[in-house]
């Protein structure tokens, strides 16, 4: 590992460090779950990576925010196909075996730009993973993340969404307060006006 990407990786992951997330002493609510989530979304799509499934249509950067919420309600939120995400944490070759003898100079050195930007970039979401994960396992008692951790490698190998996806099916209560606040949400964002329009047209 070059110093420069570990600076990176350390760099990311300190920044996630700083902003930690708030302590949550028991079983989360729903609500809990959410904030959680956001948080953990604000942190992910500052980071600074340049993945083809990163920029919008419309040249919004989303940074490590699809590695939180997964392919479908990325696209959702984004627009960026679901497709175009890789979840993929695969360390790329330190070298591009694309390049041949036959290559000119200039398309070596270009690739070989393009690999090294990979690269940084792939320790940049290490050290995201690394911060989120030490932050959930701060905010919450272990009883509701333990079942994560491997017999050998530990939480190393556990992506930060796994830990939401835990909370959301096993721990995480859907209560009164919470389905009450979800539909009041739902029909404030309702527009009146399209019910009139469509009754209108009929």
């Amino acid at each position: 590992m070059s110093h420069s990407n570990q600076d990176a990786e350390e760099q990311e992951f300190n920044q996630g460090r700083a902003i930690p997330f708030e302590r949550i002493n028991g079983c989360p609510t729903w609500q809990k779950y959410l904030k959680l989530k956001q948080h953990a979304s604000k942190i992910a799509v500052g980071s600074e990576v340049d993945y083809h499934w990163t920029l919008s249509g419309v040249g919004h950067k989303y940074g490590l925010l699809g590695d939180i919420l997964g392919g479908e309600e990325y696209e959702d939120i984004t627009g960026i196909d679901r497709k175009d995400y890789d979840p993929s944490l695969a360390k790329p070759a330190i070298y591009d075996a694309t390049i041949m003898n036959a290559n000119n100079d200039f398309q070596c050195e270009r690739r070989t730009v393009v690999r090294n930007e990979e690269l940084r970039w792939w320790y940049i979401r290490r050290g995201m993973h690394r911060g989120l994960r030490e932050n959930f396992q701060d905010a919450l008692d272990s009883c509701y993340y333990e079942q994560l951790e491997h017999d050998i490698t530990g939480y190393e190998t556990v992506a930060p969404k796994a830990f939401l996806d835990h909370l959301k099916t096993i721990w995480c209560r859907l209560d009164a307060s919470a389905i009450k606040e979800m539909k009041d949400k739902y029909y404030a964002e309702w527009d009146a006006s399209v019910q009139i329009d469509f009754m209108k047209s009929k």
